[in-house]
């Protein structure tokens, strides 16, 4: 069983809170640090949930 845990943002904040939450699980976390040709998604949405779309197709394709 892979135990792999991708986070697609680059919030550091929202990382770290991802993590404290699931630190008794027995994941690796791999943050989008480490790959350096993420594309940025500009947030110019008008609510969370546009952003948060907009966020996820950009990451769906890359």
């Amino acid at each position: 069983m892979i135990n792999e845990l991708i986070l697609a943002t680059l919030n550091k904040c929202k990382a770290e809170e991802i993590k404290s939450i699931l630190k008794d699980l027995n994941i690796t976390i791999i943050p989008m640090t480490s790959f350096p040709n993420y594309p940025v998604t500009t947030e110019d949405g008008k609510t969370l949930e546009e952003n948060a779309s907009k966020s996820n197709r950009s990451s769906q394709i890359f």
